[in-house]
């Protein structure tokens, strides 16, 4: 159902910046200014994507008396040209200027403006996953981190709060607590980049190296939660994300999630797997065997929870007598420099060694 807006004070409430914002994330240019002496009342954008190079003018000054008829004919042009319901054009232009994440799932079960429940958990827990994996990434680039949950992680995710569906489509609304917003846009801006270099991946004459691809904030993390999204999809449908920034310097981005994305997200997970991490940690396990050569084999929980057998030698006889103490299955807990390859995980050295009571 084709939904036209013709609320004076609707349309008023859209704002010259706002407008020239989406257009600007849409592709559209800026042509020229109105002509004299109207300069300041409005701008001529153009779509270069559209063959008859179509041009709206984007009104600057509310006050002059026919803003409201402009925001219209703009709001009708972009609905003919993205065949989109006007309503939902305009909920993506009035997020501009807040800092926020929209995430339109575009499905065959979404039709109605709701989600099966199981694919609405599954659909919350990949966006936290993916938001998870920008903020490990944002001040540190590394292709995984095996100590979770690192402060900025934690502190984004709690300041984190989720608006209601709008009328039309489903669309959630990610927005930061005000005390939050500079590390929510950094992490907004760091997984719009990692994200369309996981989409660009295979568009490349030479594809992109995985140093290149962990500089871009890929990580194991951000590529599982991208395949997870991507499952929730199939043919011709999507998931959109658009990040949306407070400040004017900041372009929004316009992400697409699709079932191609989970093929692309995997192969470069499988590839960032092969790489060896190093990483001092603090691991608790239950000792499971103890060699001749007094080497211990321990189960834990490691790298985003996945158990696996950890090998370390104690280096005196007091942390061999608390091995032997614990053996079998009861619980230490130890410090120090973990490595992990696609075969082994072992503790290349350590602090400490300690029985849990």
């Amino acid at each position: 159902m084709k939904v036209h807006i013709t609320s004076s004070a609707m349309l008023k409430k859209l704002t010259g910046s706002q407008l020239k914002g989406y257009l600007h994330g849409k592709g559209w240019r800026f042509l020229y200014p109105l002509q004299e002496p109207l300069t300041d009342k409005g701008e001529i954008w153009e779509n270069p994507k559209d063959k008859d190079k179509e041009t709206v003018t984007v009104p600057l000054d509310p006050e002059f008396g026919d803003y409201a008829t402009r925001v219209a004919s703009i709001l009708s042009a972009l609905s003919e040209y993205e065949n989109r319901n006007q309503l939902e054009i305009y909920n993506d232009i009035a997020a501009i200027g807040q800092t926020s994440i929209r995430v339109r799932v575009q499905t065959a079960t979404s039709a109605n403006g709701k989600l099966p429940l199981r694919v609405g958990v599954a659909l919350l827990n990949a966006l936290q996953d993916m938001l998870a994996a920008g903020a490990e990434v944002v001040k540190d680039k590394r292709h995984h981190w095996l100590g979770r949950p690192l402060k900025t992680m934690q502190d984004l995710l709690d300041a984190l709060e989720i608006g209601q569906s709008e009328v039309g489509s489903y669309v959630l609304l990610i927005q930061p607590q005000p005390a939050q917003k500079p590390l929510a846009e950094q992490v907004f801006t760091t997984l719009a980049e990692a994200i369309l270099a996981v989409e660009n991946s295979t568009n490349q004459p030479i594809p992109p190296s995985d140093d290149a691809l962990i500089q871009q904030g890929v990580s194991v993390a951000l590529c599982r939660a991208l395949e997870q999204l991507a499952s929730l999809t199939q043919a011709g449908e999507s998931i959109v994300l658009e990040t949306h920034y407070s400040d004017p310097q900041m372009h929004s981005r316009t992400l697409t999630i699709h079932p191609d994305t989970a093929q692309r997200a995997k192969q470069i997970r499988e590839r960032l797997e092969q790489i060896p991490v190093r990483e001092t940690v603090t691991l608790t396990g239950v000792v499971i065997s103890l060699d001749r050569q007094q080497r211990v084999q321990l189960r834990a929980k490691v790298g985003g929870g996945k158990t696996r057998t950890v090998i370390f030698t104690p280096i005196n006889d007091k942390d061999l007598q608390t091995a032997k103490d614990a053996y079998p299955n009861k619980k230490v807990e130890i410090n120090g420099m973990l490595v992990i390859d696609p075969k082994n995980a072992y503790f290349a050295d350590y602090d400490t060694l300690e029985e849990v009571p």
